[in-house]
């Protein structure tokens, strides 16, 4: 076995040994981090902050990209935030840069830019994994939802990427789609099952709505958005959606999400603890958000509360931050039980359990 892969087997036996004895003080860094490449975006979504956040939209030099990510090295990237990511002219070497020293690579993308050449930059740069945004069927619904009449460029970008991967006879990137879930299209969720059969895609995550940022969310978005949500209604749609996927053999997290129901409707409802106690979140000794302008903070939850920011890796070296008393004093609450943030007490956490019911705990184990 090559001494690389042997090295990347020890990094994630001490964070997997880190996130059984949920030590105050790390010895090793993350071996995840979710890196904002952008903050320039092309839609309005309802659900995002960015348009309340972001008044001088910028770019991540690509030279600042590569000296954040020398000093993390990470052994998986997400390049993604508040922006659209392909709207950086040097998003394609960003992702080889990282796929060329071993970190899996990951985007989120609106993937209304995509064009047949960008398509094929995106499928040489090596690319694991593209989530894609759809929403809705209904270009209507899209509409009032991402404030931009774009879905058939959605459509667009989704045919580009697959001819693309056609063309060059690779599997990668995976392209998963993301459905967030909210009153005015969680109805559809049958109904993009079947656009994902139809495209070919490799899966579609439904990801309930976040709603718990006060900085930007007050009570009439809240309601605007979920206000006429029924629970029954919803219930009843996850459970035929899970079916209907099952038979369409396409690969969801709606068995999860029919499973843990009274959890997401609790998240839905903005209940104070969806999880249990017993629940602790991986990211305080896994993960670590960067944005735009080098800010640290927990995870990609807090990507719009600038008040949480817990240190800069352009003024502070990152192990100083990574072990600083606030992300100790986070460690601590959350092996307490504790849920230090409004954010964290709203949220279905990512948890080692969880991670290992998952089917992609084996590929995330093992070596490239």
């Amino acid at each position: 076995m090559k001494i690389a892969s042997v090295m990347k087997i020890a990094r994630y036996c001490r964070i997997l040994w880190a996130n059984l004895s949920h030590p105050a003080q790390m010895k090793t860094g993350p071996i995840h981090m979710q890196l904002e490449v952008t903050t320039h975006c092309n839609l309005q979504c309802v659900m995002c902050a960015h348009p309340a956040l972001i008044e001088q939209p910028r770019h991540l030099p690509l030279e600042q990209f590569k000296t954040i990510f020398d000093r993390l090295r990470p052994l998986t990237i997400s390049l993604s935030g508040l922006g659209e990511p392909f709207l950086h002219p040097e998003m394609a070497a960003m992702i080889r840069y990282a796929h060329e020293r071993g970190a899996r690579t990951i985007t989120t993308s609106n993937l209304t830019v995509i064009t047949p050449d960008l398509a094929r930059e995106i499928v040489q740069s090596g690319l694991s994994l593209l989530k894609g945004s759809i929403d809705s069927t209904d270009p209507a619904t899209y509409l009032a939802i991402r404030r931009r009449d774009l879905h058939h460029r959605v459509l667009e970008g989704l045919r580009h990427i697959q001819r693309a991967k056609d063309q060059a006879g690779s599997r990668a990137p995976l392209v998963r789609l993301q459905f967030v879930m909210q009153g005015n299209n969680f109805r559809e969720i049958p109904e993009v099952l079947e656009l994902c059969a139809d495209y070919g895609v490799d899966a579609i995550y439904f990801q309930p709505i976040d709603l718990a940022n006060g900085a930007y969310v007050d009570a009439a978005t809240v309601d605007r958005l979920i206000g006429n949500m029924d629970r029954e209604a919803f219930r009843a749609v996850l459970e035929g959606a899970a079916r209907k996927a099952a038979a369409l053999k396409v690969a969801t997290n709606l068995p999860t999400l029919f499973r843990d129901f009274e959890s997401v409707w609790a998240k839905y409802r903005l209940e104070s603890n969806p999880d249990p106690a017993s629940a602790v979140c991986l990211m305080p000794w896994t993960s670590v958000y960067v944005s735009v302008d080098g800010d640290v903070r927990l995870c990609c939850s807090f990507a719009a509360s600038q008040e949480t920011t817990i240190g800069n890796l352009w003024r502070t070296d990152f192990m100083d931050i990574w072990n600083s008393p606030r992300y100790r004093e986070y460690r601590e609450a959350f092996r307490a039980g504790r849920r230090p943030h409004r954010i964290c007490q709203n949220c279905i956490a990512p948890t080692l359990f969880r991670l290992v019911k998952s089917t992609n705990f084996f590929k995330y184990m093992l070596p490239r």
